[in-house]
Order: C-alpha cells, then sequence, then structure tokens
C-alpha cells in the first residue's frame, strides 16, 4: 500500500508541473466592491478556488482552449462566462445581488466551507437526483468515504443503518435544516422513519470526525448535515417511479408552484414504497410526504415545513447466525440442546435456506411507527454583513413494535400464576406489543457576521425531549389472570439539551485561514419507571461540556491546499447504556482528542484527496459482547482506545464522457486492555478473555468505494 501511496503522489507532481495556463480576475459586486470568499469554479471539472480579500481569484489550466468559468456567492446570482483561452488571460465578474433571501444562509452556520479544516463530502441536488432511488439514505451516501452501509431486510429498504469511520449512527450528529434528527435519549436515527426524503433534499454534507460545532448529540465519528427542497422559481411537476429486485417499488410525485408574485411558494412530494426484502418475510410498507410554504423578501424569508412518514416492516433484527451460513447441522441443533432455541425454531433454521433465514415466522412480527415533523423557519438580513436564522421546530413520534413470545413465565410480567383444572399455570405464550410515544421541541439559531477578512458565527438550541415507554398484552393462551390492555411496564425519559458556539474563520494572510470554534453544551437527563424486566429505572444527572476546536487552512496555489486541525468532543451516555448498565456500573461521558491532517489536489479532469486522522478517546462505550433482552448490543466504557487511519480520495473525467470516483480508507480500530465476553455452550454462563490490545468490533481496517 505504500508503494500506491508514493507512485499516487508522484502522479500528481507530475500531472500539477506540466506547462500550464492562467485565467485570473476579480470578482465584484454591482457597486463595484470586491467579494472575498466567492466560489470561482471551472465548468464540468474538479477545479475551483476562491476569491481573496481584494476579490482576486486565479486558475491553472491545463492547455489551451475554450473553457466556461462560474462565480457564486451567497445572495448573489450565479453567473457563467465563457473563454477562449491560448495565453495567461483576464476575466472578471460582477455579480448580481438577488433580490430576494434564499435558503442557502440556513444551514451554512453548521456546514463547512471551502477553507474550513476538516475533511467533508458535499452532495448537491444534481448528484442526490442521479443516486436516489427506492433504497434509503445510507444507500444514497454509500460511495462517500470511510462509510459503511447495513440493511436488516437485504434490500437497502426498511431497517438500514450507516457507520463512518467505524462509529455507528448514535455516534453521528445528523441535522435537518440545523434542527437534531437523532433520538435524544438513544441518539439513533431511523431512516426508515422518514421514507423517501431524499427526494425533499437539496443538499448534503458529510464531515468526518468531530467536524464543526453543531445542534444535537456530540459527533464521534461524523456530522450529517441535510438542507430540504430551496426557491423553486419556477413551476414544476415530477412523478417517478423505481422497481428493482424482491419487489421494491417507489411511487413518487412532486410539484411546486415556483415564485408567486415575487414572494410566495408551495411545495410537495407525496411518496409510497414497499418491498418484499431478501430475508424471509422482511417486507416493508411505507409511505410519506413533505410539504413546504415560504414567502420571501428582500430581506427576509419565513418557510413553513412538515413532513411524515409511516411504516410497517417485518421484523428481521436478529441476523443469520453463523452456523446457519455454514450448512453447521449440528451447530444448530446446538441450540435446541442448550434450551436457546424450541424444537420447532431449530427445526424452522435446519429447514430454511442458509442466506435468507429469518428466526421470526409469526405472521405480525411488525415494528409500526409514525413521524411528523414540523419547522418553522425564519432568516433576517440585517446588513450587508450580518444574517440571523432561526427554526422553531416540534417532532411527535408515536409506534410499537408487535412480537409473539413462547413459554413466558407470568412472574416475568408481573402477573401472579393461577390453577386451572388442579394444575398451577406458571407460563403462557403471549403477543405484546411495545410502545413509545416521544415530543420532540425547541429552538435554534444562528448569528453570522462576514467581512473580507473573516467571517464569525454564533448560535446554539435550546431542545428538549419527552419519552413514554410501556408494554402492553394484547393476547395470551392463558388469560385468566391477565387484564384487557394489561400494561407490564412503564417509564418515562425527559431531556433537556441546551448549547452555544462561537466560531471564527479569520484570513490571516493571502490563502492562509486560521479556524477556531468553541462550544458549550449542557444536558440534562432523568429516566423514571419501570423497565420491561420489571427493575426500577431511576437516572437524574446533569453533564456540562466544553468542546474546543482549531486548525489552519492553506491555499497553497490554486491547484494545491493543505489543511490541520484538534478538535475535543464528549458524548453523554444513551439511555440504553444507564438501563443495561450492571448494577454499581453507571457509565460515564466519553471525550474524544481528533486530529486531522489534509491535502488536496484539484486540476480540470483529475481530483486527488488525501486525509491523515487520528481519534484518541477515552472512556469510550464500546460492545462488550452480550446482548440485551431484544438483542441490542450492551456497552461499557473501556479507559483508553482510538482510530487512526489514511482517507485516500481520487477522481477522474474526460473529454470522452467518463466520470469515475473512488476512494479507500485503511485504518486501525483499537482498544487498550479490554475484558470480553464469550457465551459458554458447555456450561452455561459466560466466559471472560482479556487482551492487552484488541479490535474495536463492527470497525473494518479496509473500507472501499468507486463509482
Amino acid at each position: 500500500m505504500k508503494k500506491i501511496f508514493f507512485w499516487l503522489i508522484l502522479s500528481v507532481w507530475a500531472v500539477s508541473s506540466m506547462a500550464q495556463i492562467t485565467v485570473s480576475g476579480i470578482v465584484k459586486d454591482e457597486t463595484g466592491e470586491a467579494l472575498a470568499g466567492a466560489s470561482v469554479k471551472l465548468a464540468d471539472s474538479y477545479l475551483g478556488t476562491m476569491s481573496g480579500n481584494d476579490g482576486r481569484y486565479e486558475l491553472k489550466l491545463k492547455k489551451a482552449g475554450k473553457y466556461t468559468l462560474e462565480a457564486s456567492f451567497i445572495g448573489y446570482e450565479l453567473q457563467s462566462k465563457t473563454i477562449v483561452v491560448n495565453k495567461n488571460s483576464e476575466l472578471n465578474f460582477t455579480l448580481k445581488s438577488k433580490n430576494i433571501l434564499t435558503d442557502e444562509v440556513i444551514v451554512a452556520a453548521t456546514r463547512a466551507a471551502d477553507n474550513t479544516p476538516v475533511a467533508y463530502t458535499t452532495l448537491q441536488k444534481s448528484e442526490i437526483r442521479d443516486h436516489a432511488t427506492a433504497q434509503d439514505i445510507p444507500f444514497l451516501l454509500q460511495m462517500t468515504p470511510s462509510l459503511v452501509t447495513t440493511s436488516d431486510a437485504g434490500a437497502g429498504v426498511g431497517y438500514t443503518g450507516l457507520s463512518i469511520r467505524g462509529s455507528d449512527i448514535s455516534r453521528i450528529n445528523v441535522t435537518i435544516n440545523g434542527v437534531p434528527l437523532n433520538d435524544p435519549e438513544s441518539h439513533g436515527v431511523w431512516w426508515v422513519d422518514i421514507p423517501d426524503f431524499a427526494s425533499s433534499l437539496n443538499s448534503i454534507q458529510i464531515q468526518r470526525g468531530v467536524g464543526t460545532s453543531t445542534n444535537g448529540a456530540g459527533a464521534f465519528g461524523a456530522n450529517i448535515n441535510l438542507q430540504t427542497t430551496e426557491l423553486n422559481k419556477k413551476a414544476y411537476l415530477n412523478y417517478n417511479a423505481d422497481y428493482g429486485s424482491f419487489n421494491t417499488l417507489k411511487n413518487a410525485v412532486a410539484f411546486g408552484t415556483g415564485l408567486l408574485h415575487e414572494h410566495f411558494t408551495f411545495d410537495a412530494r407525496l411518496s409510497q414504497l414497499s418491498s418484499d426484502g431478501f430475508i424471509d418475510r422482511a417486507y416493508t410498507r411505507m409511505n410519506s410526504y413533505f410539504l413546504s410554504a415560504a414567502y420571501y423578501s428582500p430581506k427576509s424569508m419565513i418557510r413553513i415545513n412538515h413532513f411524515a412518514g409511516h411504516e410497517k416492516t417485518y421484523q428481521a433484527w436478529w441476523g443469520v447466525p453463523k452456523v446457519r451460513l455454514q450448512n453447521d447441522t449440528a451447530g444448530m441443533q446446538r441450540y435446541e440442546d442448550h434450551w436457546l432455541y424450541t424444537h420447532e425454531q431449530t427445526q424452522h433454521m435446519i429447514n430454511s435456506n442458509s442466506r435468507t433465514y429469518n428466526y421470526y415466522t409469526y405472521d405480525d412480527e411488525t415494528d409500526n411507527y409514525w413521524q411528523q415533523h414540523y419547522q418553522l423557519i425564519f432568516s433576517h438580513q440585517i446588513n450587508s454583513n450580518l444574517n440571523f436564522n432561526t427554526v422553531l421546530h416540534y417532532t411527535h413520534g408515536e409506534g410499537y413494535y408487535e412480537q409473539y413470545k413462547n413459554n413466558e413465565d407470568f412472574t416475568d410480567y408481573n402477573i401472579p400464576p393461577f390453577v386451572l383444572n388442579n394444575d398451577t399455570v406458571f407460563s403462557t405464550d403471549l403477543i405484546r406489543r411495545k410502545w413509545l410515544d416521544n415530543d420532540f421541541y425547541g429552538l435554534t439559531y444562528n448569528v453570522e457576521y462576514k467581512n473580507n477578512d473573516f467571517s464569525i458565527y454564533y448560535g446554539g438550541a435550546w431542545n428538549q425531549y419527552f419519552g413514554g415507554h410501556y408494554g402492553r398484552i394484547i393476547w395470551a393462551e392463558y388469560a385468566q389472570n391477565i387484564p384487557v390492555r394489561y400494561q407490564w411496564y412503564d417509564n418515562t425519559g425527559i431531556k433537556t439539551d441546551f448549547n452555544n458556539y462561537l466560531k471564527l474563520n479569520y484570513q490571516v494572510a493571502r490563502g492562509l485561514f486560521a479556524y477556531v470554534d468553541m462550544q458549550f453544551r449542557q444536558i440534562g437527563y432523568k429516566m423514571l419507571g419501570t423497565h420491561d424486566d420489571l427493575r426500577q429505572l431511576k437516572v437524574d444527572t446533569v453533564y456540562n461540556f466544553i468542546n474546543p476546536k482549531a486548525g489552519i487552512y492553506y491555499n497553497i496555489n490554486p491547484n494545491h491546499t493543505a489543511y490541520a486541525s484538534l478538535a475535543v468532543a464528549h458524548r453523554e451516555p444513551s439511555r440504553n447504556e444507564f438501563r443495561d448498565a450492571e448494577a454499581g456500573k453507571v457509565p460515564v461521558p466519553e471525550q474524544l482528542y481528533d486530529y486531522e491532517l489534509g491535502y488536496k489536489f484539484h486540476q480540470e479532469q483529475v481530483a486527488f484527496e488525501v486525509n491523515l486522522y487520528y481519534m484518541d478517546y477515552k472512556n469510550q462505550l464500546v460492545n462488550t459482547g452480550r446482548i440485551n433482552n431484544v438483542g441490542a448490543v450492551i456497552k461499557e466504557n473501556v479507559p483508553e482506545s482510538y482510530r487512526a487511519g489514511i482517507e485516500i480520495m481520487g477522481g477522474l473525467k474526460t473529454s470522452f464522457g467518463l466520470d469515475w470516483n473512488a476512494n479507500i480508507t485503511l485504518s486501525k480500530n483499537i482498544i487498550k486492555n479490554y475484558t470480553t465476553y464469550v457465551d459458554d455452550w458447555d456450561n452455561g454462563g459466560q466466559q471472560t478473555e482479556t487482551y492487552n490490545e484488541t479490535q474495536i468490533s463492527f470497525s473494518p481496517n479496509t473500507i472501499a468505494a468507486n463509482d
């Protein structure tokens, strides 16, 4: 691999040292004032740069020819100009101010800009449309660096997930228009709750590592920032239908009024998706809608978004056991011999397909959930340098998953045994539903100030969450002692999350930028009530975190840039980690020091990027090898662990239409002084084993993709 990396670097420098022609100029506004930080790009290529304090830009082209350049700046109309060059040339741009304030200012505070020293990838609307199918958002993003996708049903529809640099979704901060999407208690994101949401997105930015300060749970692997539909000036009507393997089907219709009377717009989307899944019985039935109305004026914008989703998904959460994959009949029989499966369950596994086996067989072993989102967005341009943005939001979710349980003890449900025909009945087959009923609301805000030398953002959020968890028995074989709609557990989680951040990006010298970012975050969490195993849950804690970040970005020349950064992040334990902790082992917050070093080379037809990272964790919560009573992994703190790696990305565009992009991540993901737990099939219980150094589970050392 070292040889490959050496030749890549050598090739880049060889290409960049070839004879070049320079196109330069100044980007100004209509008054003649220079626009610092304007983007100037060569159309249909990887080449682009930013204007300096004096508005001047410079691009180096490989050869003479006819080229189209595009200049853009927030709040101004994009301008394209075509030029024929055979020697060094001058091309100036005068950008026209937009007559209305547009949506692009909404996410600016929580995103990385061109000169921010973090590793990031941005997908624009055209790229999203090219890759958006019936599959969920994780599969839309699967070609981006260091990202691995999963699908319970095997078809990329329904329960899907992703990890970045080995960090699962509970460690990846996800926002929609700056509003947190992660569940405040579990920190998870269930893409199945917002099916076909990609059809309503204008852009996506993924920041790998800690990234910049944003709202919501701390980012321990990445940030994913989603921006919904922005202004469409022209009316439109689109219908989209996709059909794929396993009877996967999507029907979607979207329409918009365009800009009415120079002020008003209305956009809508309706979607219906279904799939039989690759895994046996793992079907999915989903529908969703997105509605948006906006008012625009030269200095202000008000937008109301309402979107919702409903899903019914047959459970396929357990996966396929190793013995079933390997057709190990004796190994499968041991499940019955050790009383893990009934005789019927074991025979079902033995007789199933080794690739599509699903543990569940009950007809209604389904997950059912409804989620509704409301956002009121307000943006105002105070003057040419100062903008203010705020979002009021509310999310309601409600749903359950239904389970058939065999031979359950009455005592596990706080139900006394009873006598039937002179025999005492201690257990029964039953059907139960585990419910979640939650509300999440709050306010996000930010103020942006820009001039030629620096940009500064002040922002934050206040959010509160109420989550009700309870379970009901809806049927039992022996129901004599069970009241109608019997509820055997009930607990509540309340979480308040407040944060403020201040970001400064300052141009120290031409092409050299210094970045400083400081965040204060306070979290209060309470959990009270009875868990499904009848344990009493009681948590009442407050955390205060300070998360500093700093870095430098150097634009060496129009083709070469480099950056370095250090960021600190903290993450509070989730509900699951509190709930599943052993007696006397209260989980503690995690801390991360993230070191990043990157280099980028962009030319017309060739792009190359490399990023080195070292993520040093204190008290990271990792999988122990044990699972709880619904099959979820149990985590506990480990004192020392790290993730270290190199991300290499490359792209090629040719004159005959080839557009090829590829990336590879090589990494080490290590826990120091780790104790693991392994089921003891012969003697029962679990065996323990201690390692001085061991791999972090679900963290592959090599991740590669090409498109």
